[in-house]
């Protein structure tokens, strides 16, 4: 059913609400009351970059480019459709959680 609401996921636009995801930056598991209901702390993500997000095989860096985990083969890329960054600018208080996201659990790239 497609959402009437104000959510749209923060990288497609999409505004399908059975393909929307509140994803934490922080780990829902690892956050305090306050980090959980900090709106500050989750992006509106569709559902496949949410699970990409949760297994630490996307981030944002704090400009809203999306980061890609080596894991992911070009192919992979090519069919998920990444990268592809965030429509807005993250504000001062999400760059923090995001940079916790990418500290704690993006998987990250190999060394070069």
């Amino acid at each position: 059913t497609l959402y009437r609401g104000g959510w749209a996921c923060a990288v497609t636009g999409c505004r399908v609400g059975a393909m929307l995801r509140a994803s934490h930056c922080k780990p829902w598991r690892i956050s305090d009351n306050r980090e959980r209901l900090d709106s500050n702390n989750g992006l509106v993500l569709t559902a496949n970059l949410d699970a990409l997000f949760d297994a630490g095989l996307i981030s944002f860096d704090d400009d809203g480019s999306m980061l890609v985990a080596d894991a992911l083969s070009a192919q992979e890329r090519s069919q998920l459709g990444l990268p592809a960054g965030l429509l807005r600018v993250p504000n001062p208080r999400l760059c923090a959680y995001l940079g916790f996201h990418r500290d704690s659990v993006f998987i990250g790239r190999a060394a070069q």
